[in-house]
């Protein structure tokens, strides 16, 4: 769901700011991370994994494309390098986490239940940073938007989507 859902990002991108849509991925990434932590069904959870996807992937390429907005060209390597060190740091911080609080039941819950609830929340703290801490207010475009531009985008969504479809199929028929 993540992979058919980026291009999603790129097109709100340009009519919203990158900061809101990076705050509203958090909060579709929050709730649904909730919700599969309170779920009892196979089917719902496979269900809930896919849309938090579509939270994960309005997050991630705004906050790429952001970075490369807000830094220099001659800035850029080491923006991306800080970005991806500050990702990495938190996979392996929240792995490691995961694996130690998971083992146990705090406050009665059960530990990876406790886990997705408490990643939860630091999504919604990240999300009410991104409104709160000043990031652009309106989207960054070199040109005006117009019935063509957008129908551009709009093509370019469609056509990554069933690029993504074909390599799929034909990983398919290469399996079998």
């Amino acid at each position: 769901m993540q992979a058919l859902s980026s291009p999603l990002a790129g097109i709100s991108s340009e009519f919203y700011p990158r900061g809101s849509v990076i705050a509203v991925g958090c909060c579709i990434w929050a709730t649904f991370t909730t919700l599969f932590a309170c779920t009892t069904s196979l089917h719902l959870a496979i269900g809930l994994c896919a849309v938090n996807g579509l939270g994960l992937a309005l997050v991630i390429p705004s906050v790429q494309s952001l970075t490369a907005d807000l830094n220099a060209r001659e800035a850029r390597g080491t923006a991306f390098g800080s970005l991806w060190l500050v990702i990495s740091l938190g996979g392996m911080l929240g792995a490691l986490y995961a694996t130690n609080v998971g083992a146990y039941t705090p406050l009665g819950i059960e530990g990876w239940r406790f886990v997705f609830v408490s990643v939860s929340l630091l999504r919604c703290v990240v999300r009410n940073s991104s409104w709160l801490c000043g990031l652009p207010t309106r989207p960054i475009r070199s040109r005006p938007l117009t019935l063509t531009t957008c129908s551009h985008h709009v093509l370019a969504a469609l056509l990554s989507v069933f690029s993504i479809t074909s390599l799929l199929s034909t990983t398919r028929t290469m399996r079998s």
